[in-house]
């Protein structure tokens, strides 16, 4: 058990991790390779296994598997991820599913 902020608690088992939070009701089990902020959109927390990133809630239920090589925060419902062997990012929704919004339109 690692202390990393006022009663946080970064768990650490075999190699894995996992988080407790009791203030902010968060207990993931010592599955993970690396874990996200807690306070992110939904109360979901990006973490990843097997070199991939997915989603999580805060009991460690997958919400969205870990399928992706590189994943931001979600943001008004939609999330940007990078998935091999797609070259470019593309958005995905709360689902999980591809948004056929194009990351260089909302450039222009």
């Amino acid at each position: 058990i690692h202390p990393s902020g006022y009663q946080e608690f970064m768990l650490e088992q075999n190699g894995s991790f996992g988080f407790y939070a009791p203030r902010k009701d968060v207990l993931l089990p010592c599955n993970f390779e690396k874990i996200g902020y807690l306070d992110e959109e939904n109360g979901w927390i990006r973490v990843r296994q097997n070199g991939k990133w997915g989603w999580v809630d805060r009991k460690g239920k997958v919400m969205i598997p870990c399928r992706y090589d590189i994943v931001a925060p979600f943001v008004h419902g939609k999330a940007r991820v990078i998935q091999d062997p797609y070259p470019e990012p593309f958005y995905i929704n709360t689902k999980g599913e591809f948004l056929l919004e194009s990351i260089t339109a909302e450039n222009r």
